[in-house]
């Protein structure tokens, strides 16, 4: 239930609420309600649009949470109250027994404890504390399951995450991350591993107060993603905003937290029950974005391969040469032509006769390379020369950043010694063809 679990205090004004006697304020939209109790759970439900109604539906909400000491806010929520446990009767706080442990418990007031040095006065594990940084940490640290403290704890973490402008609660909200960023330097300072959790709040040691913190278990468990912007874009399913938030890079630190927080989700051992359904949310999300990435990744291999194919199959050159370039695929062709075809004096003469043969004349083997080059995009031209051994010998050259460079396609076979491509036995006289 969001009004029961909700962790921040009034992110909008408190005063002026939903309990004015103007009939106006029983519309929705379009919809008139005469019973008020039908009004408040519709208002709760609402997920449209309109700004003024999502403005009361967060009055309510914080006034539900409201803990501090305005006797005007409190006099509200007293109003508010019953017709919340009317509407939802499990909400109402049951007495206690007084065998119970807890039926003692005593209520503390966490803006007077921050504000007022009440913390002074409270006991944890047996010790008092002289200031608030070594009574945070304390609270943090304790294995006390007592209900006044777990309480003060939860109130303690609502502080650090409000936003609300009450006097009050700014100021003890700004003490309490001064003092959480205090603990955080000193972990760091002491090399202490998880230093950036307190109280169950991730935080870093330079952040701002001014900074709008998200509660990433909100936004996992209630669908707050949906009210948040990446890089100027909304997303409709929590899958689609976790793709988009991890590979979120801006100088954002409100996202940049809300990224680490979500992190941290993912990794969490707590056994708290929001945090465990919002951490078995995010890892089952993991789990399908990485299957995605593995399927469009395998995909994407699968449609490259087709493609070689195809060009192999249209230019009728191996597929293990359908995708070079540059010198490296110079090389590559070179490496190719040295360990299956050979030059052979007398053989065929074309790129066809080549493939079939597994070699030919420098005729051929010039025609076979010149195919293997233009179906991978490269310029260039076949050319013919005198040399020793022949009045009309020919080769391919390559176009390279401009300038023409020699591709010997005979002379890089086994029969020639395996030279390199750029090693030429004539000059160029005449061009045959250009690609």
């Amino acid at each position: 239930m969001l009004l029961l679990t909700i962790a921040i205090i009034a992110t909008v004004s408190l005063s002026g609420g939903v309990f004015a006697a103007d009939a106006a304020q029983y519309h929705i939209d379009n919809q008139t309600f005469s019973d008020y109790s039908k009004y408040i759970k519709a208002l709760y439900n609402y997920k449209g649009n309109s700004k003024e109604v999502i403005s009361k539906k967060q009055h309510i909400i914080s006034l539900y949470n409201y803990k501090g000491s305005s006797k005007a806010v409190l006099k509200e929520k007293d109003q508010l109250l019953p017709v919340i446990y009317k509407i939802w009767p499990k909400l109402e706080p049951k007495s206690t027994p007084t065998n119970n442990p807890n039926s003692n418990a005593k209520k503390y007031n966490a803006t007077k404890i921050v504000n007022g040095n009440g913390y002074k006065d409270i006991s944890i594990d047996g010790k008092k504390y002289t200031n608030l940084k070594s009574f945070v940490n304390a609270i943090n640290l304790t294995k006390n399951t007592t209900k006044s403290i777990k309480d003060l704890r939860t109130d303690l973490i609502s502080l650090y995450t409000s936003k609300s402008t009450n006097k009050d609660i700014k100021k003890a909200h700004n003490a309490i991350v001064k003092a959480y960023n205090e603990i955080v330097a000193d972990n760091k300072a002491k090399s202490q591993k998880n230093n950036s959790k307190v109280l169950g709040v991730n935080i870093s040691a330079k952040q701002s107060v001014s900074i709008n913190y998200y509660n990433s278990t909100d936004v996992v468990n209630k669908n707050g993603f949906k009210n948040i912007s990446i890089n100027g874009k909304k997303y409709k399913t929590l899958k689609e905003f976790i793709a988009n938030i991890l590979n979120y890079s801006s100088s954002d630190k409100a996202i940049k937290e809300l990224k680490e927080d979500l992190v941290d989700l993912y990794n969490s051992k707590s056994k708290d029950e929001e945090i465990l359904v919002a951490h078995n949310t995010i890892v089952k999300i993991i789990k399908e974005i990485n299957t995605d990435e593995k399927i469009a990744k395998k995909a994407a291999e699968e449609a490259e391969k087709k493609k070689l194919e195809e060009l192999a199959k249209k230019y009728k050159i191996p597929v293990s040469l359908a995708s070079i370039s540059g010198t490296a695929g110079l090389t590559t062709l070179m490496k190719y032509i040295n360990k299956n075809l050979n030059h052979y004096s007398g053989g065929p003469s074309t790129a066809d006769g080549v493939t079939k043969a597994k070699g030919g004349d420098c005729w051929g083997l010039a025609a076979w390379a010149s195919r293997v080059l233009k179906a991978n995009g490269y310029d260039g031209r076949v050319v013919s020369g005198a040399s020793s051994a022949s009045s009309n010998h020919r080769w391919v050259q390559v176009k390279l950043d401009g300038k023409y460079v020699n591709f010997e396609s005979s002379l890089v076979t086994k029969k020639y010694g395996s030279k390199f491509y750029t090693r030429t036995c004539a000059t160029v006289n005449k061009v045959i063809s250009y690609f």
